[in-house]
Parts: structure tokens; C-alpha cells; sequence
């Protein structure tokens, strides 16, 4: 049984805690995403039973002096351990340790508890307490009974994810000039949470594409002065409200020359979203190299590292000659095959390396088909199946890696009637 008063806002309390968690009381806008993290574990010790742990216990959590039911003065310290993996990689704003307090030796008296970091605990004892490793705010200092008590994490929180700890445990204490003194002694809830303001800067621009096609290793090659341009946007925090989205700024400029740098706005998200823009005119000027860039930002002013550069080759002039076309099946100028009988034809680069493939067709369907060559400057083979008897124009061009296309080459032959 405990000496104490009860707490005439106990109501206010229960709402704070309603549910088994903390729940964060609405309040003025601040920078950040809301978070309440609820506690991982908790304990205290007793110096009137020195070996004797008391942690994961129900009930009031003391701290201070306090009298049992046989008028036997203790003293207690609380322990609160946190998990703050969920954090990993944020920014902190704000953060605020709650726990609500549940009755008070003396309402008049101020409270007066300090909250420490220390070593990480499992079953505490006053004996073999955990270390205390820093004082982390001692400024609460309500008074009355039934409020909730509120230390500031927020230098300690961003000093623990720092140095990679995803763990944070503290203890709370009354001063060592009054811990013995039982008007200052309290009790506390179990259901401790730390209520955290955060923000995470949005992912590295992903995944760019030119004219549809993904960025890689090698340079992509454009035939314009101004390729659709497309790059996915990413935020790893949640959207909460609306504002909450992303911008992405692009950037381009010669290989040679980064002096000559453009940057332009590629648009606003929410969440996972992809810009889809319009390279700037006046930027791909000569043939030649070009890098293209992007970087994010989010409303809280945190930017996303310049995505790696995606390189275009702008290449306006196409193969100088018509590919060659030969097949021992259909030889051009000739009567053979018939009907349904399937021929082979070889279409080759003709002398030209940076040719890539080839774009072929039939002047009687209109209808043509792009097959790769078997290396830069090299051959591909097509089966064309004749589908009447008559005469038969292959149409083929050469098309090299930005796309560009060669003088046409036709290949005429005739199909024998059955």
C-alpha cells in the first residue's frame, strides 16, 4: 500500500495513456514526422531489498522515498529501456520522454526527478544497478498531482543514433539531496513512450530513363536536342498531410565542360513518384557527352545526394550506306522457293561499326520489325516465309545506337507459283 494522494487528473492521465501507449496530445505544427515510441522494457530497484529485482512488473513504477503498508521507507529508482531502430538515419527535431505519473507523496511539492542514460539493463537490482553514464535533463519540475512528466531527449536521442546505438536506456531519479526525503517521491506508470519529431532527407533519385530507355554503365545515345527524361523520386518517410511531398531539381551539362551546367525543376510528389520531363532546349547543342543528374528535397529543406550521372551521346548523323542483304534461299533477281517455303536472309553492316542493328520490312505489308546484330558493325539473320507466289521487295535499314537510321536498301526477288 502506498503513503500518497491520488491524483485528482488521474482522467487526464488515463487519456494520455489510453491503450497501452503513449499518445501524443495535439499541439502546434513542427518540423517533422510524428512518432511515438512506446517502452521496450522497464524495472526498479529498491534499497530497502538490495538484491531483489523488480523488472516488467504491473502496477505503479517508484521513484523516491515511499512508505509500504507496514510503515517501512524505501527508496526506488525506475528504469526505461527504448528501442530506436525505428529512427535509423533520421534527423531529430524534437524528443520528448513521457510517463505518466500516477500519485505523488506530497502534491505540494515540486517534482523534482532526473533522468539519466545508462548501460543497458535486463533484471536490475539496487546492487548491481546499471551504470549511469550521463545526466540527461533533470528540468521537468511540475508540480501538483496527476500530470504526466516530460524530460527533453532531443540531443540525446540524436547523440545515440550518432554513434549507431539503437538502443536508448535511462533512469529516473530523485536528486541525491532529496531522495531521501519523502515529500519528494512519486510513482510512475509502466507505459513510458518518447514522443519524437524526425525527418529522413528523401533517396538518391533512381532508375532515369532517356526516351525510355534506363540509364547503366555505358552512355545512352540520343538523335534530339530534347529527350523525355524520366527519374523516380523517393521519400523513405510517411505523408501525413498534405505539403508533405518532394521536388526534384535536375542538372545537365557537357562532360568536357561541367562550367556549363543547367539545372532545371523536375516537378513535386507525394511518396514514390517519377518526373517525367523534358530535357531544356539549348542544353544537348554539338555532338558530343553529356551527364544528367538529379537531386531531391523535402519540405523540411533536406536534400537527397546528386544521383549518380546518367551519360548521353547526342549523335544526329546516321550510317552513311545501306546495309547488304543476301540469301541462298530468295537470291536477289531470281524466281525460287514458293509459297509458305521459309527463306533466310543475312542483313550485314556493310563496313559501318557502329551500326547496331537493323529495321526490315516488306513493301507488300508495310509492317517492319527491328532485329539486333550480332555485334557492333556485325550481321543478323531473318526467316521471312513468302506468303503468295509473285514478287517480293525486302525493304532494310541500318540503325546505329542513338537510333539513327541508313539510306534504305531494297532486295527484290520473286516467289515461283506452286
Amino acid at each position: 500500500m502506498w503513503s500518497v494522494r491520488k491524483a485528482a487528473g488521474s482522467a487526464v492521465v488515463t487519456a494520455l495513456v489510453a491503450g497501452g501507449g503513449v499518445v501524443v496530445a495535439a499541439g502546434p505544427a513542427v518540423a517533422g514526422n510524428p512518432l511515438a515510441i512506446s517502452v521496450a522494457a522497464w524495472a526498479y530497484t529498491d534499497a530497502r531489498h538490495p538484491a531483489q529485482s523488480y523488472a516488467g512488473q504491473t502496477g505503479a513504477v517508484p521513484v523516491g522515498a515511499w512508505r509500504d503498508a507496514g510503515n517501512v521507507v524505501h527508496r526506488s529508482r525506475a528504469y526505461y529501456s527504448f528501442d530506436l531502430s525505428a529512427l535509423a538515419g533520421a534527423t531529430i527535431s524534437e524528443a520528448t520522454l513521457i510517463v505518466p505519473e500516477l500519485a505523488a507523496n506530497d502534491c505540494a511539492t515540486p517534482r523534482t526527478v532526473e533522468v539519466w542514460r545508462t548501460a543497458a539493463f535486463t533484471a536490475p537490482t539496487w546492487a548491481h544497478a546499471p551504470a549511469a553514464e550521463a545526466l540527461v535533463d533533470a528540468t521537468d519540475g511540475g508540480q501538483g498531482c496527476g500530470t504526466r512528466g516530460s524530460w527533453d531527449l532531443a540531443a540525446e536521442v540524436t547523440a545515440a543514433l550518432a554513434a549507431g546505438r539503437t538502443t536508448l536506456s535511462l533512469q529516473l531519479r530523485v536528486p541525491q539531496g532529496h531522495e531521501r526525503d519523502e515529500r519528494y517521491g512519486r510513482s510512475f506508470g509502466t507505459n513510458a513512450g518518447i514522443s519524437v519529431q524526425y525527418n529522413r532527407a528523401p533517396n538518391v533519385p533512381a532508375n532515369v530513363r532517356i526516351d525510355g530507355r534506363a540509364c547503366g554503365a555505358g552512355p545512352l545515345f540520343v538523335t534530339g536536342t530534347q529527350p523525355l527524361v524520366q527519374v523516380q523520386v523517393s521519400d523513405p518517410d510517411p505523408v501525413p498531410m498534405v505539403g508533405d511531398g518532394t521536388t526534384l531539381q535536375l542538372a545537365a551539362w557537357p562532360v568536357g565542360d561541367p562550367a556549363q551546367r543547367t539545372e532545371w525543376g523536375g516537378g513535386f510528389g507525394y511518396g514514390t513518384w517519377t518526373s517525367t520531363t523534358i530535357l531544356p532546349g539549348g542544353i544537348l547543342t554539338d555532338d558530343g557527352t553529356y551527364a544528367l543528374s538529379g537531386q531531391a528535397t523535402d519540405r523540411h529543406g533536406a536534400t537527397s545526394a546528386w544521383s549518380e550521372p546518367c551519360l548521353l551521346v547526342l549523335d544526329r548523323v546516321g550510317p552513311a550506306d545501306a546495309p547488304l542483304v543476301s540469301s541462298a534461299t530468295y537470291p536477289a533477281g531470281t524466281a525460287s522457293g514458293g509459297p509458305g517455303v521459309p527463306g533466310t536472309f543475312t542483313f550485314d553492316a556493310n563496313g559501318d561499326t557502329e551500326v547496331t542493328g537493323f529495321m526490315w520490312g516488306t513493301i507488300l505489308t508495310g509492317t517492319y520489325a527491328y532485329v539486333p546484330a550480332d555485334a557492333p558493325g556485325g550481321t543478323a539473320t531473318i526467316t521471312y516465309t513468302p506468303p503468295v507466289a509473285g514478287d517480293v521487295v525486302l525493304v532494310v535499314d541500318s540503325v546505329d545506337r542513338a537510333g539513327n537510321h541508313s539510306p534504305r536498301a531494297e532486295y527484290g526477288f520473286a516467289v515461283l507459283e506452286p
